[in-house]
């Protein structure tokens, strides 16, 4: 990042504009991976919202047809983050995905 844009919390602020953006389409959550080494990012994320999955854990989406599995290997971390009230995330586990459809 340039020093002239430190302190103005741009990334946040795409982040922000991202979010407002799925949410207005339509969209249930945000998914998203980092690299398991990438430590200094997991706090970022997590200011922002986002649930940061332990490196190599998969993140489970229970749809109403039956649940399925992202794996994710080691070097992995999952990222998400529910966008409307009926989703729900819980010890790796996204709930209420197209409930209302």
């Amino acid at each position: 990042m340039a020093d002239s844009a430190r302190g103005q919390r741009l990334d946040h602020r795409l982040i922000d504009t991202l979010v407002n953006a799925y949410a207005r389409q339509g969209y249930e959550a945000m998914l998203g991976g980092i690299r398991a080494h990438q430590t200094h990012l997991v706090p970022y994320y997590e200011n922002d919202g986002f649930h940061v999955l332990p490196p190599g854990a998969p993140l489970d989406l229970q749809l109403p047809i039956g649940r399925i599995r992202y794996p994710a290997d080691t070097t992995t971390r999952h990222l998400v983050r529910p966008l409307v009230p009926q989703v729900s995330y819980r010890a790796g586990v996204l709930k209420g995905l197209l409930t209302g459809r």
